[in-house]
């Protein structure tokens, strides 16, 4: 705060304390708020001023849709966190999530409803006047025999009831929804095989073996979060076994048992290969007509033609013998090629002989993907829009203009609908194409429910605003409010449509006024509800989520529609090594409706590091021939087709495959097959342009160089624990005095479990307010991240591996001795602390710093008025010219401290969670007071399978890394 706003605000307290309380003014971190000056009474709600509330709510980043919780101080949404009572997810949350809350305060999103003029540009207008004009248009379209059409993006829950509602009491016509993944190979395969068309529920923790083919179940593939959960719970089983397929390198692959490598779309080979050889030990025997349909391969001729070793192969077929409860997931890229459909009908039938949809392959709680069309709906509407058929279009949180191939002139056809509604959030391709936008308000701001994977069922609002003796006294609805109040002019999507439909046909009886009516009328209705008093009040509202319980009848195999199917199908391709383009979803974009989030820029690619740029990997080996270093311009060509991109050389790659993750620019240039588009651009050229650029890549150095960063792998596990004990023996002797300690807060991190997904990276920039510093920063080496992901090339292994950084909290710490300030010191609960008031920017603790975790202000980081009303009120933001770090979330062991107090008590082992530790999906942080002898951490640290990285500089790190 500036001393002038200082005195001007304790002026105006002093001359109303008295008075009203509602006088604007600002938070001591700068944030507007509505109250000067805290209640002098306790609120009617009960809720003190200053304390946190945590209310359950519903991501919808992207169509996962995870049940999360909301922080929310002094009314305002500070952070989000996943659910830790929810059963898929178990408190995770991916780094997409945890940026969600940008999105909400986003400084360019829509605020009022806007239409465009005649010189095609948007002015906004009020909502009478938009919900107008679009009946006029219903009407008109309904008297010209015109259809209209509502096409939306994934939708689950009470929302899409009110959809369904909405377009049949008002004759509209509801399209098939559209997601630019919408593994329509995978859905047309489960049709054909079983007649279900949409995606099982893959029971990873229920595996003992678990083969993956080209599914990145860790980064994006459907439900990442559930199923790194999944994983976690798996790897506690000393006897699972994974082993991942795939033609590129992945966060995945690098993290199973083995990670084997396949020629580009040559999966077909490998799985009828399979189902040849494991089909005497099949528990559903196939018809001979099935097996007669499959060609007969010779082991080498597989070796041959997909690359995988004889080994490799064995292997795989080996730990099929074995297991009792195998799972086979096919997924990602292996179904987005040319012969998708051929790899998901063979994953299937093999699915199918080894009993899996018995055990570990769920069709019962399917993905809810029904609904999602495939491409060959979009030519339905590019004909009907040819002819003029369709009136009103309305469009709902889906951007189709900057995803459906060229060859369908999407842009072009769109303009020939009587009028088109747009209704989303911030401005793309597709509202930028519309004649009306309607913005719509947040899942923070909704009060719904949405059911990401059948039978879960998690909240979007409403919650209960008061304590809980204020809330038993009132009825229920009288207590209930969204999280977040909506912003702007935006409204509920559901809202919207009943007002249209309201305006449209008038009033019907049996159709509620407001979406919020809806849900209250479904949830009451719950057989739960009806046999409790209690479900929503203590169930439902408490915990974010309900279960049902879901049946489905007996699964068999459809035979005939499989030959009918396989008489059009050529099974085995031919497999071409001519050099070809890859094209995944990224684990910071997705499909790419996430970079319109800065946090999401300003977070590294967790294989390259890279930040604020796309780019193209290229091997190693493809590098050594054309000459190409880091940030080199290439030219990409195919199909008529040019694009330039920096290249970046990513270890591991086949030479014949260049990988392209979430390029929004080529989106519409990729192929089309099965309904869909693919991931591979075949036959492309790659040519040096001469030029090349600075590329934002954080990482100094992907090579350990003899520094001992990695924790030692299983073959020096013995090895390791003679010298660690030896160590311990023979501690080395230090010149600091030894510290006295309250506390000695601690963390052990388990790289057995730590899939790279970043998401502790993205929580530790929300949870302590660090500034975003944009792409000539990170270039300049200034970036600010207090916790970095870091990849390592174990070239003697073969692989990448991780490693987690952040400040360790040294017992001697280096950077200590050298402040001049006494800036830096160690305080007595074993936290090297750094005081921002005393800090003058020597830069001297930087410097000293063997780990290279301190970040300097070079200048201050103003934000969005929008975005400084997220800012968290419990940590202080930094100015230029200080130093800072990260502090184990000290406010966070404060308040436990504090509350402890209060109660009287000690702190709880895990009652201090960092946000970090909260935030990841496969809980690979454990954190506590290594005093305590009954803490996790204590237990983890004397199991003598620890490493300290730069042990032997006596620094005495607080940071421990469980062995592999």
């Amino acid at each position: 705060m500036e001393r002038r706003d200082f005195l001007k605000s304790l002026g105006l307290a002093s001359s109303a304390i008295l008075g009203t309380s509602c006088v604007e003014g600002y938070h001591w971190t700068g944030t507007k708020s509505n109250k000067l000056i805290p209640a002098l009474v306790p609120a009617d709600d009960g809720i003190i001023p200053g304390d946190a509330m945590y209310y359950p709510s519903t991501c919808e980043e992207c169509p996962a849709q995870c049940s999360m919780i909301v922080k929310v101080q002094n009314e305002k949404p500070v952070k989000l966190e996943g659910n830790p009572n929810h059963p898929l997810t178990k408190g995770g949350l991916c780094m997409r999530g945890q940026a969600h809350l940008t999105r909400v305060f986003h400084p360019e999103r829509i605020q009022q409803p806007l239409k465009k003029d005649k010189e095609g540009k948007f002015q906004p207008i009020f909502w009478g006047q938009a919900l107008e004009e679009i009946v006029l248009a219903l009407s008109e379209s309904e008297k010209a025999n015109q259809r209209s059409l509502y096409l939306s993006g994934r939708t689950t829950g009470t929302l899409s009831e009110i959809i369904d509602l909405f377009c049949q009491h008002s004759g509209i016509m509801r399209s098939k929804e559209f997601e630019p993944y919408s593994w329509a190979s995978l859905r047309q395969a489960y049709s054909i095989l079983f007649g279900i068309n949409d995606i099982p529920a893959y029971k990873i923790e229920e595996s003992d073996f678990l083969l993956t083919i080209g599914a990145d179940i860790l980064e994006t593939f459907l439900q990442p979060v559930a199923y790194t959960y999944s994983f976690a719970q798996a790897r506690q089983k000393q006897s699972w076994k994974w082993l991942h397929v795939e033609p590129h390198v992945s966060l995945t692959g690098l993290k199973a048992d083995k990670r084997i490598s396949i020629q580009s779309e040559s999966e077909v080979y490998l799985l009828v290969y399979l189902i040849q050889k494991l089909q005497e030990r099949f528990t559903h025997k196939l018809l001979p007509e099935i097996l007669q349909k499959l060609p007969i391969l010779e082991e080498q001729a597989v070796v041959e033609k997909t690359g995988i070793s004889k080994e490799s192969l064995a292997e795989i077929l080996q730990q099929f013998g074995q297991s009792q409860k195998p799972l086979l997931l096919c997924g990602g890229v292996c179904v987005n090629q040319q012969s998708g459909l051929e790899v998901a009908l063979l994953s299937g039938l093999l699915q199918w002989g080894m009993g899996m949809l018995d055990s570990t392959v769920d069709f019962a709680h399917t993905e809810n993907y029904a609904r999602v069309g495939s491409l060959e709906d979009f030519a339905k509407l590019n004909d009907a829009l040819q002819k003029k058929e369709i009136g009103v279009l309305f469009i709902s949180r889906t951007d189709p203009i900057s995803y459906v191939p060229s060859r369908y002139s999407l842009e072009e056809f769109v303009k020939l609908a009587r009028l088109r509604v747009g209704l989303g959030d911030i401005k793309n391709k597709t509202l930028e194409a519309c004649d009306i936008i309607l913005p719509l308000s947040s899942s923070l701001e909704c009060t719904g429910d949405r059911e990401s994977r059948k039978g879960y069922t998690s909240l979007v609002g409403p919650v209960i605003k008061a304590s809980a003796s204020k809330a038993e006294k009132k009825d229920l609805k009288e207590v209930l409010s969204p999280v977040l109040l909506p912003r702007y002019q935006s409204k509920p999507e559901a809202n919207i449509l009943l007002e249209i439909l309201e305006r449209y046909k008038g009033k019907i009886p049996q159709v509620p006024i407001t979406g919020e009516e809806y849900a209250f009328q479904k949830w009451s209705n719950l057989p739960q509800a009806k046999q409790s008093s209690g479900f929503l009040r203590q169930e439902f509202f408490a915990k974010g989520y309900y279960e049902d319980a879901v049946s489905i009848e007996k699964i068999a195999l459809k035979e005939q529609d499989l030959l009918k199917a396989w008489e059009q199908k050529t099974l085995l391709p031919e497999v071409s090594k001519a050099l070809k383009i890859l094209v995944i979803p990224s684990v910071r974009a997705f499909d790419g409706r996430s970079k319109s989030l800065p946090l999401l820029e300003e977070v590294p690619d967790p294989l390259t590091t890279i930040t604020y740029s796309e780019w193209v990997s290229v091997s190693p080996d493809l590098a050594k021939k054309q000459g190409l270093q880091d940030g080199d311009i290439v030219e990409l060509s195919f199909s008529n087709v040019r694009h330039s991109l920096p290249a970046k050389i990513q270890a591991l790659l086949p030479e014949n495959l260049l990988l392209l993750s979430c390029p929004q620019s080529m989106a519409k240039d990729l192929p089309i097959a099965n309904e869909q588009t693919l991931a591979y651009i075949p036959n492309a050229q790659i040519q040096k342009a001469g030029k090349s650029i600075a590329l934002p890549i954080l990482s100094g150095s992907m090579l350990q160089k003899g520094r001992g960063i990695i924790a030692p792998s299983k073959e020096d596990h013995d090895h390791h624990d003679h010298h660690h004990a030896k160590h311990h023996e023979h501690a080395p002797k230090s010149f600091f005095p030894k510290h006295e300690h309250e506390h000695k807060w601690t963390m052990v991190i388990d790289p057995s479990r730590c899939t790279a997904c970043g998401a502790c990276v993205a929580s530790c920039y929300m949870e302590n307010n660090i500034p975003l510093v944009g792409k000539e920063a990170h270039i300049k080496g200034r970036e600010m991240s207090w916790l970095r992901i870091e990849p390592y090339i174990m070239e003697e292994e073969n692989t990448i591996r991780f490693s987690m950084m952040l400040c360790q909290h040294c017992e001697y710490a280096p950077c200590e001795a050298v402040c001049p300030a006494y800036a830096a010191y160690h305080n007595p609960e074993g936290l090297n602390a750094q005081v921002y008031s005393r800090c003058v920017g020597t830069r001297y603790c930087a410097n000293n710093c063997p780990y290279k975790v301190r970040r300097f202000n070079w200048a201050d980081h103003p934000l969005a008025d929008s975005l400084k009303e997220i800012v968290n009120p419990d940590v202080p933001l930094r100015t230029r010219g200080v130093m800072e770090k990260c502090t184990f979330c000290v406010q966070r062991i404060r308040k436990a401290k504090d509350r402890a107090k209060d109660e009287n008590r000690k702190i709880q082992d895990g009652e201090v969670m960092p946000a970090c530790a909260q935030s990841c999906p496969a809980h690979a942080i454990v954190f506590g007071d290594l005093l305590d002898k009954e803490s996790q951490v204590y237990r983890l640290v004397h199991s003598g399978k620890i490493h300290r990285i730069h042990e032997n500089l006596g620094v005495e790190p607080a940071v421990y890394i469980l062995g592999s």
